[in-house]
């Protein structure tokens, strides 16, 4: 019998933790959309850790202090290969939302103009050759089952990340239908061949082995050694680092020009 249950539209918003302060309540309870709080989240997290504070302590500090350390960071931000100009907005964009949502401000006009040129590129899509490649460099179930569904469906890591069992049918003829963003708006649809199925199966028979009770909650993909709840679920920037590891490993470039635009504030 196929391991893909029946699937299912329903999705529990995560709830706040009741034990977090008042202004990181606040400011989860401002983030509407799951994937958005939980890049905001993370964004947050590795500002507080770089300036050596927690949520409260950031908040007392005096508006020339705030504004300092703040375009400190993204000033080292910018200065490193490691952040593109899109995440560097969305770092600017969580800081200045968990603020703003304590009744306090930056200069987020100035921050701006700390990022460095825009760098666009144009990418190809992955042939055929390209993802046995992949495959053949995935060191596990996990990654060859992200690689399967990733080249089946081309569903970005956040829809791949919020995906739960019970959102997975299984087909005849080892097909598998899956609703990527359940609940929400952006609601989609796909079918699977059974190549990603067998992948996803084989996966999930992995972790059934190290005792992981799968139930329609359980999340398709989880973190290595973190198995049965809401702490396991694998993150959208885990999977995209995932597919970039595979894809330098095999040695692929999907990119097929690189040019400049200027930053328009």
């Amino acid at each position: 019998m196929n391991r893909i249950p029946v699937s299912s539209l329903n999705d529990n918003k995560s709830k706040v933790n009741v034990k977090n302060p008042r202004c990181l309540n606040v400011f989860l309870n401002s983030c509407k959309n799951k994937a958005t709080r939980e890049t905001y989240v993370n964004h947050l997290n590795a500002f507080l850790k770089y300036v050596e504070k927690d949520h409260e302590s950031l908040l007392m500090l005096t508006n020339s202090e705030l504004n300092e350390i703040v375009e400190n960071y993204v000033m080292f931000c910018s200065d490193n290969d490691r952040y593109a100009v899109s995440s560097i907005r969305g770092i600017v964009a969580s800081i200045d939302k968990f603020l703003f949502m304590n009744d306090r401000t930056i200069n987020k006009r100035k921050l701006m103009m700390f990022l460095p040129e825009e760098k666009k590129t144009s990418q190809r899509a992955i042939t055929t050759n390209e993802t046995r490649l992949l495959l053949s460099v995935s060191a596990n179930s996990r990654s060859k089952a992200i690689v399967r569904l990733f080249c089946a469906t081309c569903c970005r890591p956040e829809g791949m990340a919020d995906l739960k069992m019970k959102n997975l049918e299984s087909l005849p003829h080892g097909f598998t239908g899956i609703i990527f963003y359940a609940g929400h708006k952006h609601e989609l649809q796909y079918f699977c061949h059974s190549e990603a199925t067998t992948a996803i199966n084989d996966y999930l028979d992995t972790r059934k082995q190290k005792g992981e009770e799968i139930t329609p909650e359980t999340y398709v993909f989880c973190k290595v050694n973190c198995i049965g709840d809401e702490a396991g679920r694998m993150s959208e920037e885990g999977i995209g680092s995932v597919i970039e590891h595979l894809m330098k490993s095999a040695g692929i470039s999907r990119v097929k020009q690189i040019f400049s635009n200027p930053i328009n504030i």
